[in-house]
């Protein structure tokens, strides 16, 4: 009798262990509610950043804050939050109380704080500063985040536009075409990627690019832009028009930006000085109000034979000298694009623009811009020199 009680009483704390152990487990592997929606927060910010839109953008940054708040002891949470930031940064509003730059750096310091090694806060920083005239430096500082992950997206496309904003033309398509396949549905992405079809000669490419990007994002600015600047650069000036007047699928945009494209597109058809003399008036007028017009007027100013006012936009622009005042600064009653509030360069080295490359007058405005300078440290040739 007593042997028997005994076993009971042993199989019984058995049993007892047993399901506690289970309930331990159970609570160890059972999805912690908070995680689970941090991550379904993030998911759905991924996919707001993607339409790159700035209600969009805007969304999505209040959805990775949700997600950081939620879980703020979760390094990747604070990371992908820095990086998101710094990403917006170039469409913030410059008036904001807390300066763009100031909410990237604590995010990536709080991410830090608890991963010394979290990479979306280094991304983060490598992105984050300008590089226009300290190109070397941004391009090392993205080489850094490659080295320890070499399929960094954000890295891998920001490092595709600094490269081509130096020239390496070449290079940057290879590097854009083997990443282009894991951002099929990234708005900015897919319109960069048309554009280096476009720059390598692939035509068929880059229109079939934006002819699946205006499907699935019928009405987006970007893609109407983008569809805008490959047939104006490939000699479709008719087409460009046309596309500029129907408004059909046409996304709401300042009267004069299309009058301006429209002028610009009427100029390179007729060839007529009268023509030629309206769209200069135009496109400068636009660029004294919006910094982000430069990369579109620029490529106009060159289809149209109006080297001349190319040359002032560009030492207006990048130099600060000349006749033309040229907006260095986004403001509130300007034409937001989506690199509006930093210097580009990358529009110097398009098919559009050859005869500024071809000019005597190129050479010394790379040299007074610093990208002279940035060849013989890197020890390259841009690919216009190497092919001439």
């Amino acid at each position: 009798m007593l042997f028997r009680s005994s076993r009971r009483l042993v199989l019984g704390a058995a049993l007892a262990a047993t399901a506690a152990g289970g309930a331990l487990l159970y609570r160890a592997t059972r999805p912690d509610p908070a995680q689970k929606l941090a991550d379904s927060l993030v998911a759905e910010a991924d996919q707001a950043m993607a339409l790159g839109t700035p209600a969009k953008q805007k969304e999505a940054l209040a959805l990775f804050e949700r997600a950081s708040q939620l879980q703020p002891d979760r390094a990747a949470l604070w990371g992908r939050l820095a990086l998101a930031r710094a990403q917006v940064d170039e469409h913030a509003d410059p008036d904001a109380q807390v300066s763009p730059a100031t909410a990237v750096l604590d995010a990536a310091r709080r991410a830090h704080a608890l991963d010394a090694q979290e990479i979306n806060a280094d991304a983060a920083l490598a992105i984050l500063p300008p590089f226009y005239g300290e190109w070397l430096a941004a391009e090392r500082r993205m080489d850094a985040v490659l080295q320890r992950d070499p399929g960094h997206v954000a890295i891998l496309d920001s490092r595709a536009l600094l490269i081509g904003a130096v020239g390496r033309m070449r290079e940057t398509a290879a590097a854009r075409f083997a990443f282009a396949d894991r951002v099929p549905f990234h708005v900015a992405m897919q319109c960069r990627l048309a554009l280096t079809h476009w720059f390598v000669g692939e035509i068929a490419e880059a229109d079939r690019v934006l002819g699946r990007a205006a499907d699935l994002w019928p009405g987006n600015r970007n893609v109407w832009i983008f569809r805008f600047n490959v047939l104006a650069g490939t000699g479709r000036s008719a087409r460009a028009l046309a596309h500029v007047e129907d408004p059909v699928g046409r996304p709401p945009l300042p009267p004069p930006l299309l009058e301006s494209f429209a002028l610009s597109m009427r100029a390179a058809l007729s060839n007529a000085e009268d023509d030629r003399a309206r769209a200069v008036a135009s496109v400068t007028a636009l660029i004294a109000k919006s910094p982000g017009a430069v990369v579109i007027g620029t490529m106009n100013l060159n289809l149209i034979g109006a080297i001349d006012a190319a040359f002032d936009v560009a030492h207006a622009y990048f130099l600060e000298r000349g006749p033309l005042i040229a907006a260095l600064r986004w403001r509130p009653d300007g034409e937001m694009f989506l690199d509006a509030r930093r210097r580009k360069t990358n529009m110097l080295f398009v098919p559009s623009t050859a005869p500024m490359r071809a000019d005597p007058r190129f050479g010394p405005l790379t040299e007074a811009m610093g990208l002279g300078r940035y060849w013989r440290e890197r020890g390259i040739e841009p690919d216009f020199r190497r092919i001439a």
